[in-house]
């Protein structure tokens, strides 16, 4: 299998740790340019092009929201979508949430006067969220009670959210205040040995999140 992105975090990396979580073997493909993305995308059967992208054999998949369920069909871990019903509803929800405060948090670190856009804009927003997701979660291990793909999503929020914190002096551990189930929870996820190498790897160290502002503002790694 090939995954293609940018040599960043960003909306490849949930697929990267679920690719390592599930034991599938890739190689990973970082364009330099737009021009290399185009290159490579005419070389390829997409019927969107776009980054990320899978391929894998014949299949050739593109926008995250579909790559994720790609790699469970793969894996035949469909448990982790939730079960069937009313709770694969709610994992709907979750991702939902969670594209909402990646949203927040990147329209913050892009932008200029990204600390007072972050007091009148994300930190409310954030605030709200999080505390739904921590009610959620509660006293359980994971979000519904078993390991599901929002999990990994949340692990992720978590992390760029603390990332961002730091870049704006905040405290991480006063933001998180009575939500400390929700650092614990990204805490689990990444104590699985399953991921052990990676999050050990230089890879994993000094790709940043999203673009080359983290990098200038040392808060890539």
């Amino acid at each position: 299998m090939e995954l293609g992105y940018w040599n960043v975090r960003g909306r490849a990396e949930l697929l990267r740790v679920l690719l390592r979580y599930l034991h599938i073997d890739y190689k990973e493909v970082n364009p330099q340019s737009i021009e290399d993305a185009h290159a490579i995308f005419a070389k390829h059967h997409f019927i969107f092009p776009n980054l990320p992208y899978l391929v894998d054999g014949d299949n050739h998949v593109t926008e995250s929201s579909a790559m994720w369920l790609y790699v469970l069909q793969k894996a035949n871990r469909d448990d982790l979508r939730g079960h069937p019903g009313i709770e694969q509803i709610h994992h709907q929800e979750v991702l939902g949430v969670l594209g909402d405060i990646r949203e927040a948090l990147v329209k913050v670190v892009c932008r200029p006067k990204f600390q007072e856009k972050w007091e009148k804009t994300a930190k409310p927003l954030l605030r709200r969220k999080y505390r739904e997701l921590s009610a959620l979660l509660g006293d359980k291990d994971y979000l519904f009670g078993h390991l599901t793909f929002a999990d990994f999503a949340l692990w992720l929020s978590i992390r760029f959210t603390e990332v961002v914190l730091r870049a704006l002096e905040v405290g991480v551990e006063d933001f998180w205040g009575e939500w400390k189930n929700l650092p614990q929870l990204a805490a689990r996820i990444e104590s699985f040995p399953e991921l052990q190498e990676y999050f050990k790897s230089e890879e994993f160290r000094k790709r940043p999140y999203i673009s080359d502002f983290l990098t200038k503002l040392k808060i890539g790694n």
